[in-house]
């Protein structure tokens, strides 16, 4: 049985919540709060698997309420909130930023595929493994990175990201300066309705063009980050410095596919890249990345114990896909280390074992 308590200011809201997380017997609601005030109490008390945040509340706001729960008695938290929600908005995302996993509108009885699809989130996201959120532990590990040379020893970088990642991808992205030396593409998994709001919150923390890859073919250079732009094409590389939206079938039930990215740039960069494989469930990107690395890339993926949810870096680790596990914010040191140092070194392209030596060395190891 998984436990839920549900903060909500509306009475009308949370009779709703609970009669559509109890709809099929294996949820069950064991505390409420009105407000921010009792949230942290009736929490303590309780101890859920999951609460349910709503956003839109007297006294406390559902976004300092996260972080008044991280901070004391951390909970996996699915945000679910009447505020409005879509391209325009960016709240969902800074509610992950502060703690929550995930976000969606509420769901009205009738709705079945929002109902179905909030029990799924409920489950996936319940007992997740989540850390007390505290200055010392926010600033782990971040460090003055060094100046950046003006030619890359790796002309790509790869991210896959599904059910938490975004605030890894937040992460990554703002440690990472202005002349960063390679373009960056990342498919997120997530509805295509919030591609454009997660843009434009990135927008807002890095310095790095976010834009969207459309169906006509795009050059990419550094300093641009690339994100999918339609749920109806993948992020496919034709060539080298080329990239495009290929409308194609769903691969194993996902489109965009990071496989299909991923594996596109193993035939076009083979070794001159680097993949990244952040947190998720599931197992979209898995191929793609072994694929890469098959192909001489170096390959990452976020550490288990950090991810939000660590499924899909813990199987990336154990596939063999991946040849190192570092948290997010060491991700992006490894990539700067690695591009500085190795152009210190030499200035013909490197070869991947070598950006694995400098990825596993102190200054970026700890």
């Amino acid at each position: 049985m998984i436990r839920v308590v549900i903060v909500d200011d509306s009475s009308l809201s949370r009779m709703i919540l609970t009669k559509i997380l109890e709809a099929d017997g294996d949820i069950k609601v064991v505390g409420e709060a009105v407000n921010g005030f009792e949230a942290v109490p009736k929490i303590q008390e309780h101890k859920p698997d999951l609460v349910t945040m709503d956003i839109d509340m007297p006294g406390p706001n559902g976004l300092e309420t996260i972080q008044r729960v991280m901070h004391s008695c951390p909970v996996p938290i699915l945000v679910v909130t009447g505020e409005r929600l879509g391209p325009e908005s960016d709240i969902g995302f800074r509610a992950i930023q502060l703690g929550a996993l995930d976000f969606m509108a509420k769901p009205s009885i009738g709705d079945t595929p929002s109902m179905t699809r909030l029990r799924r989130q409920v489950r996936t996201l319940a007992g997740v493994p989540v850390f007390l959120h505290t200055d010392e532990r926010d600033d782990q590990g971040s460090t003055r990175t060094p100046p950046l040379p003006e030619a890359p020893p790796f002309s790509l970088v790869a991210i896959a990201s599904g059910t938490g990642g975004p605030k890894a991808v937040a992460t990554i992205l703002q440690a990472l300066p202005d002349d960063f030396g390679a373009p960056i593409v990342i498919v997120q998994q997530m509805p295509e309705k919030f591609g454009p709001a997660f843009a434009k919150y990135l927008q807002g923390l890095t310095p790095l063009r976010i834009t969207m890859v459309e169906p006509m073919p795009k050059d990419c250079v550094p300093g641009d980050v690339l994100m999918s732009g339609s749920d109806d094409a993948h992020v496919y590389f034709p060539r080298r410095g080329v990239v495009v939206g290929m409308h194609a079938e769903p691969y194993a039930m996902h489109r965009p596919s990071a496989t299909v990215m991923m594996r596109s740039i193993a035939e076009t960069y083979g070794p001159d890249a680097v993949g990244v494989i952040l947190s998720g469930s599931g197992d979209d990107g898995l191929e793609g990345l072994a694929a890469m690395r098959a192909a001489g890339a170096l390959t990452l993926a976020e550490s288990p114990s950090s991810a939000a949810i660590a499924e899909l870096p813990a199987a990336a680790l154990k596939s063999g896909a991946a040849s190192r596990a570092l948290p997010a914010q060491m991700i992006a040191n490894c990539l700067i280390s690695a591009m500085t140092a190795m152009n210190r070194k030499t200035t013909a392209p490197p070869s991947s074992a070598a950006l694995l030596e400098y990825s596993q060395n102190d200054d970026v190891g700890r």
